[in-house]
């Protein structure tokens, strides 16, 4: 990758981590026992309003034993936010996409060790010979040594469909991100365009829309029936609470909506915020789910129970095991603070503050952050969610661990 191309996607995690602001966030408690500190820790988070709400479950022992929103799902309308409000996903949609890709090699469609290509022939067209080094396991755990698409991926984003499909950008976009570097092979540098071409394969092996893929063959067989990706599309019943996106008036929110059609996207500006309406990222397999607290709790209960569900199964407990070994070190990611972390397929591998393993992934972007950790030998797992873009200087971090450290 040019020297060029890396700087820009490491100004684009930047500045969709939200990294340059947190110097005024509230401390969570040191060492929470009470679950009352914990929830005056997110009260003061949502007290200045940015992010104007935060929603949080917890699950423990296979239990959904919290579940509760805090502040406003829409400020200027002075809606609550409740626990079934909807928030945007953005990159934790990355753990479904490797789900997907790994059902896919359960069946015999698809195989690890296989470049790429074989399922794209547009590969072999941009990336020449070093197509063959692109394989799906490398894709999975951001060592392919493919770049990324930098900042442009801030304007990708629309209101309303029709929406493309992954195999629709990569025709399109594919050919102007074709920096690869052999040396980064095996290193973990994240990349958002690795999986749209993960969901390219996804869509080329199936005949099916991604999107459509993930929600027959993940959400529905998981009962994550409140979770989806398009607002316009049906998927959601007429009376599901959104929450509205915002971004405050800073000067990183004046550098993207440079790179935005803010008159399409912006609903209103109230109280020094950028309150949006509905929008879509175009691009599904990296960033583009919708849901609520509950419906994440599922996913996670499926990995806790090796891939199944009251009786429903996604993966193979074999296959839930391989997508937790540590494949590629992170190098580099949206998130800082991030020593010693590995990639799994998916998902972040490493250690919270007190040592104990974790499995993590977060989504940042304009408007959303979410974050989804997992504590495999407490069996305990914590979902939290906003409407803005930045949450307690860590991308909900701190406040999962906050939640996470108490003896429920």
């Amino acid at each position: 990758m040019s020297i060029a191309m890396r700087s820009a996607t490491t100004l684009s995690l930047a500045i969709l981590s939200g990294c340059a602001l947190g110097l005024g966030d509230p401390t969570p408690p040191p060492q929470p026992t009470r679950l009352d500190e914990v929830e005056e820790y997110v009260r003061a988070i949502v007290a200045d309003g940015d992010p104007p709400s935060v929603s949080i479950a917890v699950l423990d022992a296979d239990r959904l034993v919290y579940q509760r929103a805090f502040g406003w799902a829409d400020g200027p309308r002075r809606i609550g936010a409740t626990p079934a409000t909807t928030y945007r996903w953005f990159s934790m949609t990355k753990l479904f996409t490797a789900v997907a890709v790994l059902q896919l090699v359960e069946e015999g469609r698809v195989e690890l060790e296989a470049p790429a290509a074989r399922y794209l022939p547009i590969m072999n067209d941009v990336f020449g010979e070093d197509a063959r080094d692109i394989t799906i396991g490398r894709l999975l755990s951001h060592g392919s040594g493919l770049g990324d698409v930098g900042t442009d991926i801030l304007s990708w984003v629309h209101v309303q469909g029709p929406h493309p499909r992954e195999l629709d950008i990569l025709r399109d976009r594919l050919a102007k991100y074709d920096g690869f570097d052999d040396e980064d092979v095996g290193r973990g540098h994240y990349s958002n365009l690795g999986y749209i071409i993960l969901g390219g394969v996804v869509e080329a092996v199936t005949g099916r829309a991604y999107t459509e893929y993930v929600e027959t063959e993940i959400l529905d067989r998981l009962g994550m029936v409140d979770t989806g990706f398009h607002h316009d599309d049906g998927r959601f019943p007429p009376e599901t609470r959104h929450a509205v996106g915002s971004h405050p008036h800073d000067f990183i929110g004046f550098l993207i909506s440079l790179s935005l059609d803010m008159d399409a996207l912006e609903r209103e500006s109230a109280a020094g915020r950028y309150w949006f309406h509905a929008f879509h990222p175009d691009q599904s397999a990296p960033s583009g789910l919708v849901g609520p607290s509950a419906d994440a709790m599922r996913f996670a209960r499926a990995i806790f129970r090796g891939g199944e569900v009251d009786g429903r199964r996604i993966l193979e407990p074999r296959t839930v095991a391989a997508m937790l070994q540590p494949r590629s070190e992170v190098v580099e990611s949206p998130a800082d603070d991030l020593e010693g972390f590995s990639f799994g397929y998916g998902w972040f591998l490493g250690n919270d503050s007190r040592g104990r393993p974790i499995l993590v992934h977060g989504g940042v972007g304009m408007a959303f952050t979410a974050m989804l950790t997992l504590w495999p030998e407490q069996e305990r797992a914590v979902f939290v969610a906003a409407n803005g873009s930045y949450l307690d200087g860590a991308m909900g971090r701190r406040v999962a661990e906050a939640f996470g450290s108490l003896a429920w």
